[in-house]
Formats: structure tokens, C-alpha cells, sequence
């Protein structure tokens, strides 16, 4: 009966996919797949979260804000565009991979720089679609936090009914808003950037037609999300694991050689400091590593379902695949 659904039915091709792009082992291919990972497996943006209250000279110490004047606040100002602006970058390469991995996977060629500056106008496009997803939940949020909390500001005390229900009910909201957020999420990166590649066209258009494809199939459709939501409690469950020998294995020598320095040889806390800064240089990149058998799965899975449900999209080679490149 799960075997009618291409959520469940493409799982073995898939992993006979992955198997045969990822070993034998090369380097090469790993190493570029890992730079993908760094760039889209965290995916999302970072929102930023926290109270603001009623400032005033009077509540503010010596040396905050208030006693900064036009240099310090232009300081600020300068490394908060800065950041901003490292941000985007990093965003926007992230969105041109997205397009860029599903090239390498369908041709087996896994070249970043093949296809990155033809695929980089439709990372633009990718890009401005999630910030305007983002900004719109965050104006959904406020209006919801003036709707809820407005009313009970006055006066009101933490303990109040009103208050707790008021809390409880924005917060029971946004658990909800949270679902058609990552939902919009999971589609457009799995079937709407494919799309994106076989019909030339803008993130709407791409939407418009994997919207045209999943509503008769609404049934495939919903088993893949649960699909999806299972496969990916099992990979974290085995990519934490994974990461956790790893940090074992690589901190073993590491935890000798910085008790043996200060103990016997009573070293600097700088030395110390320097012995963490290369255990980490370490171990961002083999958890990258460990992490490149996952990302090819869930784009290949992603790639295998969508060409299923319309034979268009079939990106993927047949069953005699490309050699991928080292």
C-alpha cells in the first residue's frame, strides 16, 4: 500500500543513487559537496529575536548608547552594514548552489563553478522570494503582537488571565504560522528550484506549476512531507551520532596534549586558546564531510520524487548514470 506512494517507493533508488555518486570514496567530489553543505545545510534565515523597552538617559550607564555621539553610533552603524552585507553575500551563494547541486546531481558532473554564473540570476530571484516569505511572517508576528498584547498593557499585571491567555494564544498562533512557513520552505527548495532550471523561468512561475503538479496529487504530496519529516528525524538522530565519535575521536589527542602543556609544562592560557582554535579548524570540516552523505540523499530523493509525479522534471540520469567528475 506505501509502496503506491513515491515518498516511500523511491527511498532504495535513492540510496543506490547516493551509493554511486559518493563512493568509491574521491575526494574531490566530497570536498565540493561539503562547500555546498556549508553554504545551503543550514539553510534559513537567522531572525532576530529579543524586548525592547523605553530608553532614556536616565536608565542608560556611562558609556552606552546615549554617550556614544555621532562617531561612536556611525561605528555601530558601520559594522552592523557590514554584517548585513556579509549576510546577503553568504545568502545569495547559498541560493545559487541550491541550483548549482541540482545540476552537478543531473548531469553527475560535481563542477561548482560549471553552471554558478548561469545559475546566479535565478540565485537573486531565489533570495529576494525568501527574504519576502521572512519579512511578511515577521509583519504577520507584529500586527499579531499589537493585536494581543496591546490590550493588556495598560496596567496590567504579569499574573493577569487576560495576559496569560493573550501570551498563550500569540504564542499557539505563531507554533501555527511556523507550518505553512516551513512548508512554502520545503517546496520551493526541493521542487520549485528544479522547476526553476527545466522551465527557465521565476520563482512565481515555478510555484504556479508545482502547485498545478501536487494538487491532483495531494495524497503523494502530503505522505512526501511526512516522508520527509521521518527521514529527517532518523539523519539527525545519525548525523548527530556521527558528529559525536567524531568530536570524540579528534578531541582525544587534543585533551592529552592540552593537559600534558598544562600540567607539566604549565603553558599559557594563549597556547591553550591556540590548541582549541586548531581542534576547531578540524572538526568544521569533518563534520562537513560527515554531513555530504545526508545532503546528496534529500537532494536526490527530492529530484527522484518530483520526476515521478511529472516525467517534465525528471532531472536525474537514468540507471546507467554519469561517472561524476573527481
Amino acid at each position: 500500500m506505501l509502496d503506491d506512494y513515491y515518498a516511500v517507493s523511491e527511498i532504495s533508488g535513492v540510496i543506490d543513487r547516493t551509493k554511486k555518486l559518493l563512493w568509491p570514496f574521491q575526494w574531490g567530489v566530497w570536498l565540493r559537496i561539503a562547500l555546498i553543505a556549508l553554504f545551503i545545510g543550514g539553510g534559513g534565515f537567522n531572525l532576530p529575536s529579543g524586548s525592547y523597552g523605553d530608553f532614556s538617559d536616565a536608565d542608560l550607564p556611562p558609556g552606552s548608547l546615549s554617550d556614544l555621539g555621532m562617531d561612536g553610533l556611525g561605528l555601530i552603524l558601520f559594522i552592523a552594514g557590514v554584517v548585513l552585507l556579509l549576510a546577503l553575500i553568504w545568502m545569495f551563494i547559498g541560493s545559487v548552489l541550491q541550483f548549482v547541486f541540482v545540476d552537478c546531481l543531473s548531469s553527475g558532473r560535481i563542477l561548482l563553478t560549471r553552471t554558478f554564473k548561469e545559475r546566479s540570476g535565478k540565485g537573486v530571484r531565489l533570495l529576494l522570494f525568501n527574504i519576502s516569505i521572512t519579512l511578511i511572517f515577521l509583519l504577520i508576528i507584529a500586527v499579531l503582537a499589537l493585536i494581543f498584547f496591546l490590550p493588556v498593557m495598560g496596567g496590567t499585571s504579569p499574573g493577569n488571565a487576560m495576559a496569560i491567555g493573550s501570551v498563550l494564544t500569540f504564542v499557539l498562533l505563531i507554533l501555527l504560522l511556523i507550518i505553512p512557513l516551513a512548508l512554502i520552505a520545503l517546496f520551493t527548495t526541493d521542487f520549485v528550484v528544479p522547476v526553476m532550471i527545466r522551465d527557465d523561468c521565476g520563482v512565481i512561475a515555478a510555484w504556479r506549476q508545482v502547485i498545478a503538479i501536487l494538487a491532483p496529487e495531494w495524497k503523494q504530496a502530503l505522505v512526501y512531507v511526512f516522508a520527509k519529516i521521518v527521514l529527517g528525524i532518523a539523519a539527525a538522530i545519525l548525523l548527530l551520532l556521527a558528529l559525536l565519535l567524531a568530536l570524540l575521536v579528534i578531541a582525544i589527542p587534543f585533551v592529552i596534549i592540552g593537559v600534558v602543556l598544562a600540567t607539566v609544562f604549565k603553558v599559557m592560557n594563549v597556547t591553550l586558546l591556540l590548541l582549541l582554535i586548531l581542534f576547531l579548524a578540524i572538526i568544521i570540516p569533518v563534520a562537513l564531510l560527515i554531513q555530504v552523505p545526508f545532503v546528496t540523499f534529500f537532494r536526490y530523493y527530492s529530484l527522484q520524487v518530483l520526476g515521478r509525479l511529472n516525467a517534465k522534471y525528471a532531472l536525474l540520469p537514468g540507471e546507467s548514470m554519469d561517472e561524476p567528475a573527481a
